[in-house]
């Protein structure tokens, strides 16, 4: 867990271009927007609640999102690419069960692109493995894409030249606080997977390896987490995650905000039918972060009060 000693109240921050939280709020219980920069779908969330205390936020922060069952963590030090491997066995148990559909989107990997994200080079790695075989190879893909986090932190391109862009460097522009130290990419690192339903009915589950990270202010009354992909298997090339609150213990009061970043493939794309998407697949984002960022709000506060009514 990183405690910084640079921290910036919630309540103090500056959302370009809505305004200043603490006018955002004002006296309501949350406020919400969204900001498009091509290719990035920017989705914001703020909340107000009640809290007495901060430590059961802060303990309720530090747990693990729904779904989530298996995890792996390392504070420092570039583990051995064995233990990387076992490592990286255990967490993708998260991405049982798979549906046939999501079978044959691997094993009919062989042209660029093609349904899973992978770079070229992948592609044709993936052609030259016997079809039935090909499960095995995308996990051994992956897994060469956490290791080479591991040593340098870079989160390498798909089909679209040019590197996914690094969420944080935009969460942190806005200003909020706790980042993790770098260059150093393990720092209090916990590494898991997930499938998400993001838009369910509307678009495939995507399956994630995820870097996720806990900072925790000096005076325990901030605390923040990061997250961003390493690895999304559909449409998104990158994926970012923020979660900061900040308690006032005067007012009996936590502010928190969340914002998710979205990296949009599609919005890369020049094509007639990608072009004539593109406005349902933003307005797509936009909904279904919404109620994402809904959804893990009132699942940190109901345990965060859960835990305050056993204390």
């Amino acid at each position: 867990m990183a405690a910084l000693g640079s921290w910036i109240a919630v309540t103090a921050l500056a959302l370009s271009p809505f305004g200043k939280v603490a006018d955002l709020l004002q006296d309501k219980a949350s406020w919400s927007a969204t900001l498009d920069r091509d290719p990035v779908v920017l989705v914001y969330r703020l909340s107000q609640a009640d809290a007495k205390e901060c430590a059961p936020w802060i303990e309720a922060l530090a747990h693990f999102p729904t779904g989530v069952q298996e995890s792996v963590s390392w504070s420092k030090g570039i583990p051995d690419p064995i233990v990387v491997k076992g490592a990286l066995t255990k967490v993708l148990k998260a991405w049982e069960p798979w549906s046939g559909d999501d079978l044959d989107y691997i094993r009919n990997c062989k042209n660029f692109p093609c349904d899973i994200k992978f770079a070229e080079a992948e592609t044709k790695a993936m052609e030259a493995t016997p079809r039935d075989d090909r499960r095995a190879k995308f996990e051994a893909l992956v897994s060469e894409r956490v290791q080479r986090y591991f040593r340098t932190a870079e989160r390498k391109e798909y089909e679209f030249p040019g590197d996914p862009l690094d969420p944080w460097e935009g969460f942190e522009k806005m200003g909020a606080s706790g980042r993790p130290k770098v260059p150093d990419p393990l720092n209090s690192m916990t590494l898991w997977a997930r499938q998400l339903d993001f838009a369910p009915g509307e678009i495939k589950r995507v399956r994630q390896i995820l870097d996720w990270r806990l900072a925790v202010s000096p005076s325990r009354d901030q605390a923040a987490v990061w997250v961003r992909d390493l690895y999304t298997n559909h449409y998104f090339d990158g994926w970012g995650e923020l979660f900061q609150l900040s308690c006032d213990p005067a007012k009996s009061k936590v502010t928190v905000l969340q914002v998710l970043s979205v990296e949009l493939d599609l919005l890369k794309k020049s094509d007639l039918v990608s072009r004539m998407m593109r406005g349902k697949m933003r307005k797509a984002i936009e909904e279904n972060g919404q109620i994402y960022l809904a959804r893990e709000f009132e699942r940190i506060k109901t345990a965060a009060l859960g835990a305050a009514i056993k204390n």
